[in-house]
């Protein structure tokens, strides 16, 4: 079973995939697709992701999309754990996970970022907003870092974003 990350070292995206993975202890083999040359917007990657996002992953004859997907994904065919049994505890690693991934990483992406400092001529930083934006939300949703302490989505979730902001 042949298994490949496409994806780029500065995606947070991809680092919650690449986190997932190695927990799972799964050898893979890492595609690069650099988000600054646009290599996401060739049409080879294209006809692999019609998204054209990373990461992306070739498992098990199919090519996976969105992040959170994938690790769901792999916790539920590799038997990682990382969903609780439990329906409120799912639903609150769900809820702490989708904050980060759906409402704080979109406004922090390259491409988002970059237009936000073009169209206010430099003199607005993304990064500085996000940070402050990512504080607040943990200290809102109480308890996110025990989550991740007894591992969870949560874990892959919130663990890349301040590194790749």
């Amino acid at each position: 079973m042949e298994l490949i990350l496409h994806d780029y070292w500065r995606s947070s995206a991809a680092y919650r995939v690449r986190i997932a993975l190695n927990l799972a202890a799964l050898n893979y083999e890492r595609s690069v697709v650099d988000l600054l040359n646009a290599d996401h917007k060739d049409e080879s990657f294209i006809a692999l992701n019609p998204q054209g996002l990373v990461p992306a992953l070739a498992i098990d004859g199919h090519v996976l999309s969105q992040s959170l997907a994938i690790i769901e994904y792999l916790s539920e065919t590799r038997n990682l754990g990382l969903i609780p049994d439990h329906p409120m505890e799912r639903w609150r690693v769900r809820a702490i996970s989708y904050c980060i991934a759906m409402e704080i990483h979109p406004i922090c992406n390259l491409s988002v970022s970059q237009l936000v400092h073009e169209l206010s001529e430099r003199k607005i930083s993304i990064k500085s907003g996000c940070m402050n934006l990512f504080r607040r939300d943990s200290l809102q949703l109480n308890g996110i870092w025990v989550i991740a302490k007894l591992g969870s989505i949560v874990m892959e979730t919130q663990y890349p974003w301040p590194m790749c902001a």
